[in-house]
């Protein structure tokens, strides 16, 4: 409010400094002119700045976010955001490198609204052997040993990837990364 009280009077100041000097009412009404395109522009340029953040906002606010966790004997993914949640994976997850042990996620959820959760089969492979549920232990913080990564890779419904890293460490998970890719 205080910024339109001061424009307004520095407007009212030029024009009427204006007036004073040339005592021409042409003069006056053209600084008035002037003085009303350049508040105009202004104005746009902050209309515009207002736009984008509110578009910000609003795809913030309705764009999904997508964790895994480990739930007793299986995977779960969770929306946690206000968006429905497209083509969720999961990057496969290397256990060990040496010993070659791996987790995968061989399928993907096509959709997933805002709150829901659903099941994900996830296998182990130790030297390519398939090796059940043997190895995912490693993703229970309670049981873990080292660190390691889950990756989960999702669309919004207007198609934007999203990508949640997420770290499990003995005795603690925590979300590292949320990012637009």
């Amino acid at each position: 409010m205080r910024k339109l009280i001061i424009i307004g009077l520095v407007y009212l100041a030029i024009t009427g400094l204006t007036w004073l000097i040339t005592k021409s009412p042409n003069a006056t009404q053209t600084m008035a002119v002037l003085l009303t395109g350049l508040i105009v522009l202004w104005y746009t340029y902050e209309t515009k700045l207002l736009r984008s953040e509110t578009q910000r906002q609003t795809e913030m606010s309705q764009r999904p976010f997508v964790v895994a966790k480990l739930v007793d004997d299986h995977f779960e993914v969770s929306n946690l955001g206000h968006g429905v949640a497209l083509n969720i994976r999961i990057k496969p997850i290397e256990v060990d490198q040496a010993e070659q042990i791996l987790i995968q996620f061989p399928d993907s959820i096509p959709t997933l609204n805002p709150g829901e959760t659903m099941r994900i089969i996830a296998e182990s492979f130790k030297k390519k052997a398939p090796a059940g549920d043997f190895f995912l232990a490693h993703l229970d913080p309670n049981y873990a040993n080292r660190e390691l990564v889950v990756e989960v890779k999702f669309q919004s419904i207007d198609f934007r990837e999203y990508l949640t890293k997420e770290k499990i460490l003995p005795g603690k998970r925590e979300i590292t990364e949320f990012i637009q890719e």
